[in-house]
């Protein structure tokens, strides 16, 4: 009996030693399945967090995207970078329990926070997000069930705690609300602007460059027309280039020289080339590891300063500046104020305006002076029209000396008030500060074999068309000075060498005679090109009326070239 009774409580000592065994086995069982079952939540969390740190980077490009969705549900992004990378991002998305948020506080700092992004601990010893090489954190959860975060892409882990320094379990959290655990709040692809627009938890919002395609877009660069480039300088055009990790260009001509300059493309064509128009191809490696050829059109003269044909949305800045006045006291630039809806680029042309403004006026005007300037021998030539005219509205087209214009003004033409007479004029020391009785007294003989006088300004009555466009030019060489409309004559100012055995120069005042030997100052000079609309002054008789503004001035084209 005594081993009856031994052997019962050994067999219920083993019954008993096998459920609780089993009831371990069970537990273990079920642990394993938990964080076997939240093994996707910390891979979002680490994939969040690697593509914060990308992010981070400059000069990142987003070639690729695709929506992600769970159930019907948008859950987040794939995007592919243009360094072949794919980030994987997450929001939106909840669990029942504690999961840590990892991401990047208001400081800078990797931080991590267990409520929600209410809070964030900072991730003490963890690399700058900005860092070049700088790694992410990544967390997962031991086998205790426990969060856990590694430093050194999974080297060694420590555990996440609380702010009273406990351990934050990932699967004891029945009684737990749904809580978030994505640091991105929102991705979304923005049609107007074509970038990736990222919002995280703290507020922070920016945006991405999207490159659906490998491009290259150039400024002042119409995709029709082409460019032109001009010799002996550099020609910049500011380039917009996305999906592309390498070129090479093809087909350069001799002589010619293109490179990529930070963010513009560098074309540099020699002075004596062989007029042309030139196609030049790039062929351009993408990030998605394709060949792509780009071809730019480029026409090419020789000789060529200046072509500008109004083609874009706005003044050429290379060599446009508006005019603003400054120190001039003179009656054309009074209302000058650099205002860009005085001078405005649109349908292919410039259009230059004077409007009332108030008690006053407003009128437009831009040149070249401090982008470009070009020395004689030189021609320019510029297509123009005016469109509304009125008294007291005055229209010019300047080939103008940087030193000043009595040294050597040409008012290639010069509009006033209604009417079809032309103004056409040179400005010297010598022409300013003689009697105009003098002047006239200076003859040549014309190519009609006429004698005629050597006046500083020519008046050329109906040679333009009214309400048309009429080409406007001068052309300056070691002799002379000769004004065209429409390519016909239409005034002579000729160099004479002046001397002081001169009859005339014996009439003349004392306070004459020092600028007599500066009648031909216009070889010394630097031009520059200006193109303006003007109210008032003497030079339009002093009358305006208002009831016939706005002004307007269309210029189609401007070309200069040295000759």
């Amino acid at each position: 009996m005594k081993k009856f009774y031994f052997i019962v409580p050994m067999i219920l000592a083993l019954m008993l030693q096998s459920c609780t065994s089993d009831k371990l086995e069970q537990q273990v069982s079920s642990l394993e399945g938990r964080i076997a079952a939240l093994e996707s939540v910390y891979g979002e969390i680490n994939d969040n967090a690697t593509a914060l740190n990308a992010l981070y980077r400059e000069n990142l490009l987003i070639i690729k995207y695709e929506e992600r969705t769970e159930n019907g549900k948008e859950v987040g992004y794939d995007l592919r970078l243009s360094d072949g990378s794919t980030l994987h991002i997450t929001y939106g998305k909840e669990m029942e329990g504690l999961a840590p948020m990892v991401g990047v506080n208001d400081m800078g700092q990797w931080a991590f926070s267990v409520d929600g992004g209410e809070t964030f601990t900072e991730i003490k010893g963890a690399a700058s997000p900005w860092g070049k090489d700088g790694k992410s954190p990544i967390v997962s959860i031991d086998k205790y069930g426990f969060w856990q975060i590694s430093l050194d892409s999974g080297k060694t882990w420590q555990r996440i705690v609380n702010a009273a320094g406990d351990p934050i379990s990932a699967v004891d959290g029945k009684s737990l609300a749904p809580s978030s655990y994505c640091f991105f709040d929102r991705v979304a692809y923005n049609e107007e602007t074509g970038n990736m627009d990222i919002a995280l938890v703290t507020g922070e919002k920016f945006s991405v460059p999207l490159v659906a395609e490998a491009s290259i877009t150039l400024t002042y660069y119409d995709e029709k027309e082409g460019a032109w480039v001009y010799g002996n300088r550099l020609n910049e055009f500011p380039a917009d280039i996305r999906g592309i990790s390498d070129m090479t260009f093809l087909n350069v001509p001799d002589g010619w020289n293109l490179w990529l300059e930070k963010d513009k493309l560098v074309v540099e064509a020699p002075q004596d080339g062989i007029s042309g128009d030139y196609t030049i191809n790039v062929l351009a490696s993408t990030y998605s590891s394709e060949a792509k050829t780009f071809s730019f059109k480029f026409k090419y003269e020789k000789d060529l300063i200046l072509f500008d044909d109004f083609l874009g949305d706005d003044i050429d800045y290379r060599w446009w500046l508006r005019y603003k006045r400054g120190d001039v006291a003179a009656d054309w630039c009074t209302y000058q104020m650099g205002d860009p809806a005085q001078s405005v680029v649109e349908d292919g042309l410039l259009k230059l305006y004077a409007h009332i403004n108030g008690d006053s006026f407003k009128t437009g005007a831009i040149w070249t002076k401090g982008k470009l300037t070009y020395k004689p021998p030189f021609r320019v030539d510029c297509r123009a029209r005016f469109t509304q005219m009125g008294t007291g509205i005055w229209y010019a087209i300047w080939a103008a000396p940087d030193a000043g214009y009595q040294y050597g003004e040409i008012d290639i033409c010069e509009k006033l008030n209604f009417g079809t007479a032309t103004y056409h004029t040179c400005h010297t020391l010598y022409t300013l500060n003689t009697a105009a009785i003098n002047q006239k007294k200076e003859t040549y003989l014309n190519e009609a074999g006429e004698m005629v006088s050597n006046y500083n300004q020519g008046i050329a009555q109906d040679a333009m068309l009214p309400g048309a466009f009429n080409v406007f030019s001068v052309e300056i060489t070691d002799d002379q000075i000769v004004w065209y409309v429409n390519g016909t004559p239409v005034h002579v100012y000729k160099h004479f060498v002046h001397s002081a055995e001169d009859p005339l120069y014996s009439q003349l005042k004392p306070q004459e005679k020092e600028y007599y030997f500066q009648n031909w100052t216009f070889m010394e000079q630097d031009y520059n090109t200006l193109l303006d609309i003007a109210v008032g002054g003497e030079f339009v008789g002093g009358i305006i009326k208002r009831d016939e503004f706005p002004g307007q001035f269309d210029i189609d084209w401007i070309k200069v070239k040295q000759l």
